[in-house]
């Protein structure tokens, strides 16, 4: 069970951050493990500044902005998101991502906007239209 293998997996990724302490990847995966099975939201917070400040990726500063969302500071996760825009600025899927976090932070004008650029991205996007439709 997840409960079961959680302290498993923290122990293997705090050898592996002793091992390769610039291992961005060792701290994002702690960071999953400490949000989203040990609901450790704080410590959590300070294992993806860390990944973010070794390496920023999309998927970190996705997940990073998740958990700023899921703790209700959603304008911190839209700024993350709009860093998160910039890697692969013509992506439907990080322009719809930033139009939910902005639907959530209830900017629904920019959420709006995201979507419909999105569909102009890629016309076949479903994601995107039901953003619209919500």
């Amino acid at each position: 069970s997840k409960t079961e293998a959680s302290p498993l997996a923290e122990h293997a990724l705090r050898v592996v951050q002793r091992m390769d302490p610039g291992s961005a990847s060792a701290y994002r995966a702690l960071a999953n493990v400490q949000f989203h099975i040990r609901r450790n939201l704080a410590e959590a917070e300070k294992s993806y500044r860390k990944a973010c400040e070794l390496e920023s990726n999309a998927y970190t500063l996705f997940e990073f902005g998740w958990l700023l969302s899921q703790c209700g500071r959603h304008e911190e996760a839209v700024e993350l998101l709009e860093v998160f825009v910039t890697l692969d600025p013509r992506s439907p899927l990080f322009r719809c991502d930033l139009g939910w976090w902005c639907f959530v932070a209830r900017d629904y004008d920019r959420a709006f906007v995201e979507a419909l650029f999105a569909l102009e991205l890629d016309p076949s996007f479903a994601e995107a239209n039901w953003l619209l439709a919500i």
